[in-house]
């Protein structure tokens, strides 16, 4: 079992950060816990690891499993999702190549889309959800 941490990060548009692995696949930036870690400070880490981008933890999206299967190897991926916000100006998003081929700003009519996964589509309309719900109060 691995624990994966993926934090969803808005534009002041209200557009949505998304990677696009090496396989195609969409999804929140993020990565993989170390023994011990605890999971705020694990996607800071590992979301500046994905994207050279420093954020601070928000609000819990929650947490979903997945597997991941590769030829005969099974992987179990425990996920938990977190909104977050900038520590500083936007810049520029750097990806790490091996990694991920790129990445979009996506609305949420794009993400529903882009994304094939059910449950980290479902985390996505959360994050959608908070942010309305933020910018009415």
């Amino acid at each position: 079992m691995v624990l994966f941490v993926c934090g969803a990060l808005f534009s002041a548009e209200g557009k949505l950060l998304l990677l696009r692995s090496v396989a195609g696949e969409w999804e929140l930036p993020g990565g993989t816990l170390e023994f011990g870690e605890a999971p705020e400070l694990g996607l800071v880490r590992c979301f500046r690891e994905a994207t050279d981008m420093d954020v601070a933890v928000d609000r819990p999206l929650g947490a979903w499993s997945s597997v991941e299967r590769t030829g005969e190897n099974e992987l179990y991926r425990v996920h938990i999702g977190s909104t977050v916000t900038l520590s500083g100006a936007l810049v520029n998003v750097e990806v790490d190549r091996e990694v991920h081929a790129g990445f979009a700003w996506v609305t949420r009519d794009e993400a529903r889309t882009r994304i094939a996964a059910p449950a980290l589509r479902d985390a996505v309309e959360r994050a959608f959800a908070l942010l309305v719900a933020s910018r009415r109060g």
